[in-house]
């Protein structure tokens, strides 16, 4: 399940209020339509990955590609080479089922060349770059922040941060993780998930 909140400011109050609150969305680990179908769908935006360090195999080198679900977790691996070494990629995809399963969120872990563990989040273009990404482990934890690194009218915008060692055994214990944005009318949109199964995804990274 994913729920989504706006969040606005009241005038002359400088405090946040819930004006839109508790959309259902579900999750699904499927393809959606092209970004600028209704409802800004982010479908197509995940595999040029800047957190992904996928080598590229010699020509005619044998590739073989593995792919296991972990509740809303994807998890792809792929082999290739005559010295075949092992890279994998995560997605979870928050898709709104009642706007013809148009993906709102895409949140992806990877490898970088240097072997670094990054998370990174597709979101829909019109967000505002300042104050980038917060990510909140369980209720009222401490928020963690990405930065923005790309945007595309096409692609919608990217933004990725380390996943530390602390920050990963946090994630493995996780069920629920809040995901917040700011777009560009100042609207702050939260994105709640259940992200059952994500433990087993950081296994296989690490595997």
């Amino acid at each position: 399940m994913v729920v989504i909140r706006f969040l606005a400011l009241v005038a002359g109050t400088g405090q946040a209020f819930t004006f839109l609150v508790a959309l259902a969305f579900a999750w699904n680990p499927v393809v959606a339509s092209p970004f600028g179908a209704p409802g800004n769908d982010l479908g197509g935006a995940a595999r040029a990955s800047v957190v992904l360090a996928q080598a590229t195999p010699s020509e005619g080198a044998t590739v073989t590609t593995t792919t296991t679900t972990h509740g809303g977790w994807t998890v792809s691996c792929r082999e290739a080479g005559e010295m075949p070494q092992k890279t994998c990629s995560a997605e979870f995809r928050a898709v709104s089922k009642q706007n013809n399963n148009a993906t709102v969120l895409i949140w992806l872990l990877g490898r970088d060349a240097k072997g670094k563990l990054l998370a990174e989040f597709v979101t829909p273009g019109d967000v505002l770059i300042k104050p980038g990404v917060s990510v909140v482990i369980g209720e009222g934890g401490k928020p963690s922040n990405a930065e923005f690194v790309s945007c595309s009218t096409k692609q919608g915008c990217r933004a990725s941060m380390e996943v530390t060692p602390k920050l990963a055994r946090d994630l493995k214990q996780a069920t629920k993780v809040t995901v917040g944005l700011t777009l560009i009318n100042g609207q702050v949109m939260q994105v709640a998930m259940e992200v059952t199964g994500i433990d087993k995804a950081l296994a296989d990274l690490d595997a």
